[in-house]
């Protein structure tokens, strides 16, 4: 498709309207899909229930480690800051309780964007 540029004169004076021609037929489907009812939103819903329930045990998988990882990191920043090295020891500490905090937190946002999504559609 070409691009038609116009100068600013003609284009106040409204002249590029007369060489705008109407939407053809071939538009008139999409103009009336959105009130032809469709199983396409049922079945959409239904695969994203499926999507969802079929990563629950590796969600829970990963939440299960989350802890006792989170835990032997943050011991290990403990043992870091008695050795004289609290740089390190605290870096390991924060970055570790942000790790299992999102860990824990992440599903239940997905959670609610997937609800919010489906309330769109």
């Amino acid at each position: 498709m070409k691009t038609k540029t116009y100068d600013f004169k003609s284009f106040i004076r409204k002249e590029h309207e007369s060489n705008i021609k109407a939407p053809t037929i071939s538009l008139i489907p999409l103009a009336i899909a959105p009130f032809i009812p469709t199983q396409a939103f049922a079945e959409t819903a239904d695969i994203q229930n499926k999507m969802m329930t079929a990563f629950d045990p590796l969600l829970q998988l990963i939440q299960g480690a989350a802890y006792p990882i989170a835990l032997a990191v943050v011991l290990g920043g403990g043992i870091f800051i008695i050795l004289g090295n609290s740089d390190r020891g605290f870096s390991m500490i924060t970055k570790a309780s942000m790790g299992y905090v999102l860990i824990s937190v992440l599903p239940m946002i997905f959670g609610v964007l997937a609800d919010v999504m489906a309330g769109v559609v």
